[in-house]
């Protein structure tokens, strides 16, 4: 997601050696098209197809800044604010302020004093099945919270639709890993 909101930015770009466009909508599908292509183990295809739109995309920023510097801090801020992006260092003071902001990939209990309620949820999410099926999955969450004397009660329904087309056979076969985290007293 990352980089699809920098190409909307920055608008499409032109990879020579592929004569190939890419842009925010077709980013996905075109690097799988490119890389799964005759490919076979020991491929560099998808290492040379990233490199070179890594490289074109950064050469495009440096070139076209035109006060698109606070853009993509706000870009690169809300997608790790959104968890899309985690960062580890080895550095314990970078650590610790990575663990500060939130994005470390880490899980801090939320507490408080006095009188409050302290609670939390978590819905951790890992495609297992070897492919890219997770991009053609519709998720739907819905949280119903019922507060009363004496406690919290919360209903949680998940919902997931697979829009991936038939024709993909295994590769749009969705198997996940699926975690809800939520207080040790639910």
């Amino acid at each position: 997601s990352v980089i699809k909101d920098v190409l909307q930015m920055v608008g499409p770009l032109y990879l020579a050696d592929y004569q190939t466009q890419i842009s925010s909508d077709n980013f996905y599908e075109k690097t799988q098209s490119e890389v799964e292509r005759n490919f076979f183990p020991g491929s560099s295809k998808k290492a040379s197809f990233i490199t070179a739109l890594s490289q074109e995309l950064v050469n495009t920023l440096v070139l076209n800044q035109e006060n698109k510097g606070v853009k993509l801090v706000k870009i690169i801020y809300d997608n790790l604010e959104e968890r899309h992006v985690q960062m580890f260092l080895h550095d314990n003071l970078a650590k610790e302020a990575l663990k500060n902001l939130n994005w470390n990939g880490g899980f801090n209990y939320p507490s408080c004093l006095g009188n409050c309620y302290s609670d939390f949820l978590g819905v951790v999410e890992a495609n297992l099945g070897v492919n890219k099926a997770n991009y053609y999955l519709e998720r739907k969450y819905n949280l119903l919270v019922d507060i009363k004397e004496g406690g919290v009660g919360k209903t949680l329904t998940i919902s997931f639709k697979n829009n991936a087309n038939g024709a993909l056979g295994n590769a749009g076969i969705y198997k996940n890993y699926f975690r809800v985290i939520v207080p040790l007293d639910s």
